[in-house]
């Protein structure tokens, strides 16, 4: 298993696994209104950041982060 930082051309990967973790949350979560174009824009213009894992070459997993100085 492998960790990278993502960039904003990887907001469809992103979205995809963030939609997939939060599906059956009760009450839905917000993340599931969030596009790939908001993901993008989020990483494009340095207000998050993520990171996604990979396993066997597949994304496994993801995380959104701020990080504050």
């Amino acid at each position: 298993m492998n960790m990278r930082i993502a960039s904003a051309k990887d907001a469809p990967i992103l979205t995809s696994l963030m939609h997939a973790a939060f599906q059956a949350a009760v009450p839905p979560s917000s993340a599931l209104s969030e596009t790939v174009e908001d993901v993008a824009t989020q990483l494009a213009e340095g207000r998050e950041q993520a990171a996604i894992c990979w396993e066997d070459d597949h994304p496994a997993g993801m995380v959104r982060f701020l990080v504050e100085s």
